[in-house]
């Protein structure tokens, strides 16, 4: 387990995952969840609309209920808003992006041998 979690747990619960201590719970999308949102906000960017069910089934290479799941769950966490769910022109995106908070934390790398390793290129 990554260092940056330990005192984490991760619970993946029904296409939902959440990481939690014993003080606080997080949403976090899974990888599907985020393609899904990604595709909404840069086809809406770049054609105008927004892709048809059938459409983001082809671009992610799921199946519609795998689809409609994702579009629930990113409405469950309100990254976007869905009332009329008779077509996917009625989705309005809140939040295009994955929260800060919710983000993966990444360690930053250490250099392998003090400040840096430029023994390796000037000696032979």
């Amino acid at each position: 387990m990554p260092s940056h979690l330990i005192g984490y747990f991760l619970l993946l619960i029904k296409e939902r995952m959440f990481v939690y201590d014993d003080r606080e719970v997080i949403y976090m999308l899974t990888d599907y969840q985020r393609k899904i949102l990604r595709i909404l906000y840069n086809y809406k960017g770049g054609r105008r609309r927004f892709p048809t069910i059938h459409e983001l089934t082809v671009k992610t290479g799921k199946h519609k209920p795998d689809v409609m799941a994702a579009l629930d769950a990113l409405v469950v966490a309100e990254y976007i808003h869905w009332e009329d769910r008779s077509d996917t022109s009625n989705i309005v995106i809140l939040e295009g992006w994955e929260r800060e908070a919710e983000k993966p934390m990444l360690k930053e790398a250490l250099p392998l041998n003090g400040a840096s390793n430029i023994k390796y290129w000037t000696e032979y």
